[in-house]
């Protein structure tokens, strides 16, 4: 997919990371409008938190910024089902 590919150039080692995932959230959560890819890019999200979480126990820098990523990611799944609970159904 895509959307996972994209996923890759989003990881810490690459220089232009921030603005690579800032891209893929605007692209496949911001503006997109189908739930499961909205889903798959929080997920995206979620992954590169965990994978790196190892990186705010060594800096503070690094860690207010991933505190803000998961507040933004809270935001995010809260805003998703929100506008989604509506529609879901359980069959």
């Amino acid at each position: 997919m895509l959307l996972e590919h994209r996923a890759e150039s989003c990881k810490p080692n690459n220089d232009d990371w921030l603005d690579n995932l800032d891209h893929l959230l605007t692209k496949y959560y911001k503006t997109e409008t189908r739930s499961a890819i909205r889903l798959k890019a929080l997920n995206v999200l979620e992954q590169i938190i965990s994978t790196n979480k190892i990186l705010h126990e060594v800096s503070p820098n690094i860690l207010s910024m991933f505190v803000s990523f998961s507040v933004s990611l809270q935001r995010c799944i809260n805003q998703f089902l929100s506008e989604t609970k509506p529609n879901l159904h359980i069959i």
